[in-house]
């Protein structure tokens, strides 16, 4: 073939090369866009996690009757649980985007977020005034918590693997999450305060939040 056909063709094919090349530059930086979004939220939601279940924990000795302790944790996750409100409308939409890079793990996601809403909605003071009804039913409240605090550390890890290198050896190997303290016996004496004012131990566990969040900020 001769010359003046030869490098016309190279031109095309260079071309070619460097569209791709570039195409394929944008996909990684849009997988990477809605791998760190997704992480983000994960992280987020886990911390909250963590707090409602050492706070339930502390504070569930401390209620003398059931129907008390209930109204207690059904305003604890009203008031610090998927918060700020668009947190929950972003996590799912996070997930949304992330199905169409990785389906499979978008499935398990979408397990975990249905898991969330039941612990955020579900609601014992019907069941409250019969204690052993309410025991078996708390039970399974405390086994949902622990297994979604669980499944997002798996989603973490996962997802950060998908967002490179670096990142998973920063999820894997480094504190890269800070989360406020357990409670202590004197963080529970100042929170519980007179336990008959539920109102005044809301106020007292938002404040005290506040103030130890910061601190660890």
């Amino acid at each position: 073939m001769k010359e003046q056909y030869i490098w016309p063709l190279v031109g095309v094919a260079l071309g070619w090369l460097l569209n791709a090349m570039s195409a394929s530059a944008k996909v990684r930086a849009e997988n990477r866009k809605s791998s760190a979004r997704l992480l983000s939220k994960l992280i987020q939601i886990k911390s909250q996690v963590v707090i409602y279940r050492s706070t339930t924990r502390a504070m569930q000795p401390m209620f003398g009757k059931h129907p008390e302790y209930e109204e207690f944790r059904v305003g604890l996750i009203a008031r610090h649980f998927l918060k700020p409100d668009s947190l929950e409308h972003d996590f799912k939409s996070a997930i949304d985007d992330y199905s169409s890079l990785y389906p499979l793990s978008a499935s398990k996601l979408e397990s975990t977020y249905q898991a969330i809403l039941k612990l955020k909605t579900v609601n014992l003071k019907a069941a409250s005034n019969d204690p052993e009804i309410y025991k078996k039913l708390y039970k399974t409240i405390e086994l949902n918590a622990e297994g979604i605090e669980t499944a997002i550390e798996t989603h973490i890890k996962e997802c950060a693997f998908h967002h490179g290198l670096v990142t998973y050896l920063k999820v894997k190997f480094t504190n890269y999450t800070k989360v406020i303290k357990k409670l202590g016996p004197k963080d529970i004496e100042h929170l519980v305060g007179p336990v008959g004012n539920l109102n005044s131990v809301m106020d007292k566990f938002n404040n005290t939040h506040n103030k130890q969040f910061k601190s660890d900020s």
